[in-house]
């Protein structure tokens, strides 16, 4: 009899070549069988965990999400300065998309994709609502420059993305804390007073 162990390995197997195959190929040319046949499980298997390709989507985007915004949630400070709130999240941000290649890709790539369902967005939207208070109090105190919130996110978003996208691109684990730190400086001259 198969243990609750096996079946969330299985589980994570699957995401795992989802991933990677999805940030590979596209989503036209990863098929099911393909996801199947990477995690070495059979095709049913994925379809135990996912009933359909919609699905496997939805759940991986939603997957890449909740990792992030745990991520970005741990060690979150408290009170002290909207700035040191705001280091926190960039550095955390970068510091999960470096050691989350796949899932990070598979973010950015898939961000506006119509095979993501709305429901979906909204729930991930919601998870990182704490990112949007920020930006709000920071507005409010006059720490930020007058710049309407979601244009904020969007370039906060924008920002790590391309940080976290060029360290990848140039694979120097020894430049990437530099890296960061130099983009850091470059994005929060820029939003803050």
């Amino acid at each position: 009899m198969e243990g609750k162990a096996d079946k969330g390995d299985k589980r994570e197997k699957i995401i795992g070549a989802a991933f990677r195959l999805f940030c590979q190929q596209g989503f036209q040319a990863t098929s099911t069988a393909l996801i199947a046949k990477e995690a070495g499980v059979a095709t049913g298997t994925l379809f135990l965990y996912f009933s359909s390709k919609a699905v496997l989507i939805n759940a991986l985007y939603q997957e890449a999400k909740a990792g992030l915004t745990a991520h970005l949630q741990a060690g979150y400070p408290g009170p002290p300065g909207v700035g040191d709130r705001f280091r926190h999240l960039w550095f955390a941000a970068c510091r999960w998309g470096l050691a989350n290649p796949d899932a990070f890709r598979f973010m950015t790539m898939f961000r506006s994709s119509p095979y993501i369902w709305q429901v979906t967005r909204a729930e991930a939207a919601s998870a990182a609502a704490f990112a949007r208070q920020l930006v709000q109090e920071g507005l409010d105190t006059g720490v930020l420059q007058p710049i309407p919130p979601d244009l904020l996110l969007a370039l906060l978003d924008g920002a790590v993305t391309a940080t976290v996208t060029h360290l990848q691109e140039h694979r120097d684990p020894a430049a990437a804390r530099g890296g960061v730190e130099q983009a850091w400086g470059v994005f929060w001259r820029g939003v803050a007073r």
